[in-house]
């Protein structure tokens, strides 16, 4: 009877050491794996028939159940390593949007506070008043800007927090 930290795929309590090495080769072979393939390529051959002791372990050790148990196990944990580059890369997408708009609504802002400024000192023949509306409007897109690239970066928050509970899941 295994071990409570044990997986199918580890070695068999009454399993020995050259049965356990040829299921090795045979789970390692993946999912277009046969018992055949296994032999040969331990055996260095590209033809023969497997031999009646491979025959009997990979019945007697259960060999292929064991092997799809440790597919399985190494599906999921490319699948772990997957998401977890990808939340990294949403992660790293958020704190630059969040930057980029935080950077563009200091920029509005200043501007907006130069063109106060200079609203209080002007002359009537230095600027065309028909010019301001542009100056205004132009303080006012960037300050949009900084603003919905700060909403994006929190709408990327809630993907964050849906991937990161569906992994805590098992997702």
């Amino acid at each position: 009877m295994p071990r409570f930290d044990e997986q199918p795929w580890d070695r068999m309590p009454d399993e020995g050491s050259a049965a356990y090495a040829a299921f090795c080769a045979y789970r390692d072979l993946g999912v277009g794996r046969s018992l055949e393939r296994a032999y040969r390529a331990t055996k260095g051959q590209d033809k023969g028939h497997v031999s009646g002791r491979w025959t009997l372990w990979a019945k007697a050790y259960n060999w292929r159940d064991r092997a799809e148990a440790y597919d399985v196990h190494m599906e999921r944990l490319a699948r772990r390593e997957k998401e977890a580059k990808h939340l990294k890369a949403l992660e790293e997408h958020r704190d630059r949007q969040r930057r980029l708009g935080i950077a563009n609504m200091n920029a509005a802002t200043n501007v907006l506070i130069k063109i106060n400024e200079r609203l209080k000192t002007l002359e009537p023949d230095e600027i065309s008043v028909k010019h301001l509306p542009a100056f205004m409007r132009a303080a006012a897109d960037m300050a949009e800007k900084g603003g919905n690239a700060e909403a994006d970066s929190l709408g990327v928050d809630q993907v964050i927090l849906s991937i990161e509970n569906a992994v805590d899941e098992g997702g």
